[in-house]
């Protein structure tokens, strides 16, 4: 197990003698083979392996080899390669003769690590060693130094001189270190300068820089510091309005309230400061932008107070500065005329303002449409107020219903009365009215007890019936029977009397959610020749 594993492993061992067999966790494989023939086939595989499998080899569990450093790969293989190895115990000594060699080796070269003469002499000695991660002077082919190419070569020298090395790692976690704290340093300042210069030294040792931790949150956090200031330097260096408004866009400053239609004014704000100017952090810049959206909209919102007409109320509300939303050219002048009064300080109150008057005027355009409505316009008038007004009751109460309730709302208030709907409020309240008393009409033709009761619901009703059917009812109905249902002015008995026998008809069956007419035009329907 390797240091800081953290699992439970429920081993099972069956003996025979020095041999036998071994499951982990009920998993049996020939990886934990410890019999004799185990031995002996790893012993085999050993001997036979080269440098990509050597180390595998080694590592079997039936061996239990000690001490296996994967960097010697080669260097095993050619030592068992000459060695009389038929024993585990043989294996371990080829093994650790190579270590020793390679102790041997490996001090040698700390000891020119540390005696270096100079940065040059030391990157040599670093190589040799097999230091990682070590940020030199780059070579072409020609092992000619690459120009522009970080170099930490004398930080190195100057760390390993005021140290004390015993190790290989010794000299890495100095490496490490220096790299680390050079890159910070490097970004640090770069978030300082705010300059080109800055962050392309940054930049290319940032680039090099590697601690050696797969996902490192530190380097990570180095790269986007590094990517802020790169933004900021865009905005400082920005020749034109286009290009400003393109680096405060910047995903990596996340500034908020940035307005494209600002973006003249941002330019010219930044180019009427001192000369040497420049944007040093985030927080400036967003103070800045929000500073010049209020000098721009502060100047939008009084064009829009000192409108003097309805044409330049609508061109100033047309202003991309305050962005207003659901602006409608046929109401300018309801625009210009709900205006008086009032003064705005903020885009939100001219934003609410538009919302009321589009409201307003589109309440006041349904109503009228009621108003001036006609017998075969009524219908989709109200159906185009209802789907802006919902009226529950109207909407409820069924589509088989609804033209008999208009024709209720039309006798109340359509075409010749003398008073007009002001409001919307007042259509709506009047079509839930016509709605209750539809309602009461057919609930008193379908709670009729007698001939005279249905009767005399037809009577209460006559009034809706003409306005609905007209000449048509009368026409449908005579079709049906071969008498008027109507006699001076009043339904007649035998009219009443084949309506209510319907209705007898529809109670008598097994069908209970049948017993009633679902309109007045289903109870007209039953009158049959």
């Amino acid at each position: 197990m390797k240091a800081g594993t953290e699992k439970t492993y429920v081993l099972n061992v069956s003996l025979d003698g020095k041999s036998g067999s071994l499951k982990v966790n009920d998993v049996e494989s020939a990886v934990f083979d410890f019999s004799a023939n185990g031995l002996a086939n790893a012993i085999a595989a050993v001997k036979a392996a080269n440098s990509s499998n050597i180390i595998a080899a080694l590592e079997a569990p039936v061996l239990g080899l000690k001490a296996i450093d994967s960097t010697l790969a080669a260097e095993y293989v050619t030592e068992i390669g000459k060695s009389f190895v038929s024993s585990r115990e043989l294996i371990q000594a080829a093994v650790d003769r190579v270590n020793a060699a390679a102790g041997t080796a490996i001090g040698e070269k700390i000891a020119a690590v540390k005696s270096a003469n100079g940065p040059v002499a030391l990157l040599d000695a670093l190589e040799k060693l097999g230091v990682q991660r070590v940020i030199g002077l780059a070579h072409d082919g020609n092992n000619a130094v690459i120009e522009g190419t970080p170099s930490l070569a004398a930080k190195y020298y100057t760390a390993i001189a005021s140290k004390t090395i015993a190790t290989k790692a010794d000299v890495q976690a100095i490496v490490d270190n220096v790299n680390s704290e050079e890159v910070t340093k490097l970004v640090v300042a770069a978030e300082a300068a705010v300059t080109t210069d800055s962050v392309t030294a940054a930049a290319t040792l940032l680039a090099a820089y590697d601690n050696g931790i797969a996902d490192d949150t530190v380097e990570a956090d180095l790269g986007k510091r590094l990517d802020v200031v790169t933004a900021l330097v865009a905005a400082n260096e920005a020749t034109d309005a286009a290009g400003l408004l393109t680096a405060i866009k910047s995903a990596d400053l996340a500034l908020v309230e940035v307005v494209d239609a600002n973006a003249d004014a941002y330019k010219a704000q930044v180019d009427a400061q001192a000369e040497g100017f420049k944007f040093a952090t985030v927080a400036q810049l967003q103070s800045f932008v929000k500073q010049v959206n209020a000098t721009v909209n502060t100047s939008a919102i009084d064009a829009v107070n000192k409108a003097a007409d309805a044409a330049a109320l609508l061109t100033a509300l047309k202003s991309p500065v305050l962005g207003l939303k659901k602006l409608e050219d046929a109401n300018e002048a309801a625009y210009f005329a709900a205006l008086t009064g009032k003064t705005f300080t903020t885009v939100t109150e001219i934003q609410a303002f538009v919302v009321d008057v589009n409201k307003a005027q589109n309440e006041a355009a349904l109503v009228t449409a009621i108003n001036t409505a006609t017998k075969s316009s009524i219908e989709q008038a109200v159906t185009n107020f209802v789907a802006t007004f919902a009226n529950d009751a109207y909407i409820n109460v069924g589509s088989k219903k609804r033209a008999e309730v208009i024709a209720t709302f039309w006798v109340n208030h359509g075409e010749g009365r003398t008073e007009a709907f002001k409001s919307a409020a007042e259509v709506s309240a009047a079509l839930t009215a016509a709605v209750s008393e539809y309602e009461g009409y057919l609930n008193g033709i379908n709670s009729a007890k007698n001939i005279t009761e249905m009767r005399a619901a037809f009577n209460v009703f006559i009034d809706d019936l003409e306005a609905a059917y007209g000449d048509a009812v009368t026409e449908k109905v005579e079709e049906l029977q071969d008498a008027s249902v109507y006699t001076n002015g009043s339904f007649t008995i035998e009219a009443a009397t084949s309506i209510f026998e319907a209705l007898q008809a529809k109670r008598s069956d097994d069908v209970a959610t049948n017993d009633d007419f679902a309109t007045v035009a289903e109870a007209l329907a039953s009158l049959a020749k």
